[in-house]
């Protein structure tokens, strides 16, 4: 892009999503994939495909976050992702338009760097990632 390499891509989407508890996230996700535009993963609960094709993480915040700011994978917790400044992220996100009248609200350009900051010490980056990957 601009005739910089791209060195390395995303090949997922991250979705965040408020939730008040767990059980919002079950209602979310199966709606979801009622909705027959999504399908889920075979192995891991937070991920379900878009028409086949596009991988989607779906990320719950607010009411399952523990109080260093990340998230225990239920049924065992042992899976565990931080979503420290989620909550800021959507107090200052962008409302948008798309198509038919819906609306969505979008993280803002500084804040997903800042995101990308405070994810990269936790060690959910990639091991062959020295840093967070905040040009685009």
């Amino acid at each position: 892009m601009h005739g910089i390499p791209v060195l390395r891509a995303t090949e997922d989407v991250d979705i965040g999503f408020a939730v008040t508890d767990w059980e919002d996230f079950k209602t979310l996700r199966t709606a979801l994939i009622a909705s027959t535009y999504f399908e889920p993963h075979n192995r891991v609960t937070h991920k379900i495909f878009y028409r086949e094709q596009r991988e989607i993480d779906l990320i719950p915040f607010g009411g399952v976050e523990r109080a260093d700011g990340s998230i225990a994978w239920p049924p065992r917790g042992d899976e565990v992702m931080t979503v420290a400044g989620y909550r800021e992220a959507l107090a200052c996100a962008i409302d948008v338009l798309l198509p038919e009248n819906e609306r969505a609200l979008v993280v803002s350009l500084p804040m997903l760097a800042v995101l990308k900051i405070v994810a990269w010490p936790s060690g959910i980056l990639p091991p062959r990632v020295k840093t967070p990957p905040i040009c685009f």
